[in-house]
């Protein structure tokens, strides 16, 4: 019975209380059918039970942005949102293991749409894999499927994988990761398992 505006106020309180001087972006908290949409901003529309609820969300610390995105699911999950959250947790890890220097964006991209698509959820990944953040939310490289960036040593890049079913609802998992000279270093410790994202 929580409404959407109510979950991004706690939000941004939390995050103050823990050190962030400012905060990244507006957020963003959809939920039920509303979660089918990317960047839907926030109502005042009351969450219900045996729904999904995407925050979007990023503090602001000494100039710098983080981004970050959980979907949760209110009670029990049916069937068809275990498969479709467990879709997009997969692409995400897949992803991350591309997150490597001389790797294009394009490449990165492609191997998420890959697990998604082979899913059956092709047609509901809408938006672009992954940005670099930093002293911008959005900057450069870019992670999609008509980038020309590569990956280099120093960059960090969202990896955000997202399925969003008109009508029904969506799953976006979004963590920061950083590349490196070896393998690429989830900066997110947030968890993302499924039962972590049950409330």
């Amino acid at each position: 019975g929580i409404r959407e505006n109510e979950v991004a106020a706690e939000a941004a309180y939390a995050m103050r209380r823990e050190g962030a001087d400012a905060l990244a972006f507006p957020f963003i908290v959809v939920s039920g059918p509303r979660s089918a949409y990317p960047h839907g901003g926030v109502t005042d529309r009351r969450i219900k039970n045996g729904e999904f609820v995407t925050i979007d969300m990023g503090a602001g610390y000494k100039e710098y942005k983080t981004d970050i995105t959980r979907t949760f699911i209110v009670g029990p999950p049916t069937e068809s949102q275990v498969e479709i959250y467990e879709t997009v947790l997969t692409a995400n890890l897949t992803a991350l293991q591309k997150m490597r220097r001389g790797v294009s964006g394009t490449e990165v991209h492609a191997e998420a749409e890959r697990v998604i698509g082979e899913a059956g959820y092709g047609e509901y990944f809408i938006h672009s894999l992954g940005h670099g953040v930093g002293l911008e939310v959005h900057e450069g490289p870019s992670l999609g499927e008509t980038s020309e960036d590569i990956l280099e040593v120093g960059n960090v890049v969202t990896n955000e994988p997202g399925v969003y079913i008109p009508g029904y609802g969506g799953v976006r998992i979004e963590d920061t990761v950083l590349v490196t000279p070896s393998d690429p270093v989830c900066l997110t410790k947030t968890p993302k398992d499924l039962e972590a994202m049950r409330v």
